[in-house]
């Protein structure tokens, strides 16, 4: 049920969102900075199986923004300024249906990890590839509840994974249709509001 669904939605944005928005965002990015429109990065996904995730650039090309754990911060001076509105809206990640409509996730699901900052992860919540015995999403439980990315304080930091672990579990035991589809209206209200916690 919930791959059909992922289908069927995930096509319908290609259809009526992306045929006409992606080319818009990859112009302004083209006129914004020097470099590629897709950041193309390996992530983890159901049964910790690695596959490549597709998102609007919204850094410098650099090749330095793609060595080591290097999370994005607030105020990050990498971050590009169409970047910023895309990263504040949640734009930068609607390639991501395409990920969707092959198969490497869902709409709805536990963010993926880059490898690098899965390692990390791993150090703080041993558990955490319990994740992935299903498809991560474009957006979570964990993500519209205020738990996006990290900060620059190391304890902080700690202490907003364990609670977006924690997050991603429960909705893995307590997963419905019916949640699905109270995660995406909600993703979409924020989105409006411009209330993404996203920087």
């Amino acid at each position: 049920i919930k791959r059909s669904f992922d289908i069927a939605f995930s096509f319908l944005i290609a259809i009526f969102i992306l045929s006409w928005l992606m080319p818009i965002i990859s112009l302004l990015i083209k006129i914004d900075s020097r470099g590629p429109v897709l950041f193309i990065q390996e992530r983890f996904g159901v049964r910790n199986r690695k596959f490549n995730c597709y998102k609007f650039r919204t850094l410098t090309n650099n090749r330095t923004n793609l060595e080591g754990y290097n999370p994005i911060l607030n105020e990050d001076p990498r971050i590009t300024r169409i970047g910023k509105f895309l990263r504040k809206t949640n734009m930068d990640e609607i390639p991501q249906f395409i990920n969707a409509l092959k198969g490497d996730m869902s709409v709805v699901g536990p963010r993926p990890h880059p490898v690098v900052f899965e390692i990390e992860y791993e150090k703080i919540f041993e558990d955490i590839r319990m994740r992935y015995n299903v498809r991560p999403g474009i957006t979570g439980w964990a993500q519209i509840s205020g738990l996006r990315g990290d900060v620059k304080n190391e304890e902080e930091n700690r202490k907003r994974t364990l609670e977006r672990m924690k997050y991603d579990l429960w909705y893995i035991e307590n997963w419905s249709l019916k949640l699905d589809f109270q995660i995406i209206l909600i993703t979409a209200w924020q989105m409006i509001k411009g209330d993404t916690k996203g920087f």
